[in-house]
C-alpha cells in the first residue's frame, strides 16, 4: 500500500487540487475546490454529488484533452472501471496525464488507491499537479507514445483494407511466421480448405493435411516444396513474390502466392503472407487459346501448326510399316466463290473436311493445311488401304450441300512401304506430287482452265 501522506507531501506545493471518490460506485461526493477557491467543478456544469466518468466525459467536452494513464508499455482512457481493474492486478499508485486547451497547461493526476477495510469498497484520492514547466519531457514522451498507438491503429486498418482487396481475388490468406512456423487465418471463404486450416496452426502439419486431402497427388510434391519454410527466404531473395499452380480435387485449378511480410530489424525476412486463388476460368481460357492455336475454325480438323509439329516428332523417329500419308486439295473453289460467294466456299470446304473425319478420323488425324489443302497421316493395313480410298471417294461422289450441290477433290497418297529408308518429309512430298497429277487430269478432262 502506498504511504498516502509520504506522497500528498511530496506534491504539496505543487498541488492545485485534492479529492477523494468511492471507486466502487464512482459517486464524487463533494465539490472539487482548488487552493485559490475555483470550484473545478461548477466550471463543468456540475454539483456534488455526480459520478467520475462524468467529470472525465465533461472535461473531455470542455477543452481538457488526452485523460490517459500509463501502464507498463500500454495507454489507457481513465475511467472507473479502469482503475479497479487496476487495483485488483496490484496496482495501487498511477499517474494520468491532460491537457487543458483552455490555458495551455500540462496536468498530471496523482491516483492513490485504498481499500477501506469496513465497506470492502476500494477508494481513490486524487491530487492534480501543474507540470507545464517541471515535466514537460515526460509528458512529451507520454503525447508522442500516444501518437504511436494511433499510428499502429492506422496501420493495422491499412492492412486490412488491404486484406479485403485480396479477398476479392484470393480465397484464402495466412500469415506466416518463420520462426515459430505458426500460421494465423486473415481471410477463408472456402469451406473444403476451412475443414483442414484452422484460424491458428502450424504450417507443416496443416501442408501436410491438405496434400493428403485436398490436392491431387501429382502436385503433393511441388506443393510441399513450395511451402517449405526452411527455404522460402533464400527462394523470395529480392522477388516481389513467388507462384505456382496446382489442381485440388474440390476446387480444381489453384495459383498458390507467397509475398514477402515482415522484415527483422537485422533485415532477415521474419513473416510471409501465403495467398491461393481460383485460377480454373484463366485455365479454361488458356486451354481455349490452345485449342485454337492447333484447330481451323471453319472445319475443326488441326490446322498447319499442328501438321508442322507432329512431322517434326515424326521425322527421326521410326515410321510404322502401315502409315499412310494423304494429300487432299479442293477442286474448283476460286470459281465457286467468284460465282456464288464465300459462303458457297465454305460449304464446299466443310463438306471436304466432313468426308475426310468420316472415312479417315479413326485411322490417324486430319489437317486443314490453309485455303483448300488438306492432309492427313494415318495408319491402316496395306490390304485395307484400297477400300478405303474408294470409301472416301463415294463420300465425295455423294455429297450435297444446301448453296453447292456437289464438290470434287484431287487425291494422292503414299504408304511406307513405298518409301523405305525415306523421311517424313519426302513421304509428303511424294504423296503431294500424286495429288497434283491427280489435279492435272481432272482439269485436263474438263479442259478447265488450271488458275481455277
Amino acid at each position: 500500500m502506498a504511504n498516502i501522506e509520504q506522497i500528498m507531501d511530496t506534491f504539496i506545493n505543487e498541488t492545485i487540487f485534492f479529492f477523494k471518490f468511492d471507486v466502487n460506485t464512482g459517486i464524487v461526493e463533494t465539490d472539487i475546490v482548488d487552493r485559490l477557491g475555483f470550484n473545478y467543478m461548477k466550471s463543468l456544469g456540475l454539483t456534488a454529488p455526480c459520478k467520475f466518468d462524468d467529470i472525465i466525459s465533461r472535461s473531455l467536452e470542455c477543452g481538457f484533452t488526452t485523460i490517459i494513464f500509463t501502464v507498463g508499455e500500454s495507454i489507457e482512457q481513465l475511467s472507473c472501471d479502469a482503475l479497479l481493474s487496476l487495483y485488483n492486478s496490484g496496482q495501487d499508485y498511477l499517474e494520468s496525464s491532460f491537457y487543458n486547451a483552455n490555458n495551455s497547461r500540462y496536468y498530471r493526476l496523482v491516483y492513490i488507491l485504498h481499500k477501506d477495510s469496513e465497506t470492502d469498497h476500494v477508494f481513490a484520492y486524487v491530487l492534480c499537479v501543474d507540470i507545464t514547466e517541471v515535466d514537460k519531457k515526460r509528458l512529451k514522451s507520454l503525447t508522442e507514445s500516444f501518437e504511436s498507438i494511433k499510428k499502429k491503429n492506422y496501420e493495422i486498418e491499412d492492412k486490412l483494407k488491404i486484406i479485403n482487396c485480396m479477398s476479392k481475388f484470393y480465397i484464402y490468406i495466412y500469415a506466416c511466421d518463420l520462426e515459430t512456423e505458426i500460421y494465423h487465418e486473415l481471410y477463408n471463404s472456402n469451406t473444403n480448405v476451412q475443414a483442414v486450416l484452422r484460424d491458428v496452426g502450424n504450417i507443416n502439419i496443416a501442408v501436410k493435411d491438405l496434400c493428403k486431402l485436398l490436392i491431387k497427388p501429382e502436385y503433393i510434391t511441388s506443393f510441399a516444396d513450395f511451402i517449405d519454410l526452411s527455404t522460402i527466404r533464400e527462394r523470395v531473395g529480392d522477388a516481389q513474390y513467388l507462384t505456382m499452380q496446382f489442381e485440388g480435387y474440390y476446387t480444381g485449378w489453384m495459383e498458390a502466392v507467397i509475398f514477402p511480410g515482415e522484415i527483422s530489424d537485422t533485415g532477415v525476412l521474419d513473416k510471409v503472407i501465403i495467398a491461393v486463388r481460383d485460377i480454373n476460368y484463366e485455365k479454361e481460357k488458356e486451354s481455349k487459346l490452345i485449342y485454337n492455336s492447333y484447330v481451323d475454325d471453319l472445319t475443326k480438323l488441326y490446322n498447319r501448326k499442328m501438321y508442322n509439329e507432329n512431322m517434326a516428332e515424326y521425322d527421326g523417329a521410326p515410321i510404322k510399316k502401315n502409315m499412310v500419308l494423304v494429300s487432299v486439295d479442293v477442286n474448283g473453289l476460286k470459281v465457286v466463290n467468284d460465282t456464288l460467294g464465300h459462303d458457297a466456299g465454305d460449304e464446299m470446304l466443310k463438306g471436304v473436311a466432313e468426308c475426310m473425319k468420316q472415312c479417315f478420323q479413326q485411322y490417324g488425324r486430319i489437317y486443314r493445311l490453309g485455303g483448300d489443302e488438306y492432309a492427313a497421316i494415318i495408319y491402316i493395313t496395306q490390304a485395307n488401304l484400297p477400300k478405303l480410298i474408294n470409301q472416301f471417294k463415294e463420300c465425295i461422289n455423294s455429297w450435297h450441300g444446301k448453296l453447292l450441290d456437289t464438290i470434287s477433290i484431287s487425291l494422292g497418297y503414299v504408304t511406307q512401304n513405298e518409301c523405305a529408308g525415306k523421311s517424313i518429309y519426302e513421304m509428303a512430298k511424294i504423296a503431294d506430287s500424286r495429288m497434283y497429277k491427280d489435279k492435272e487430269e481432272y482439269y485436263a478432262q474438263r479442259g478447265v482452265d488450271r488458275e481455277g
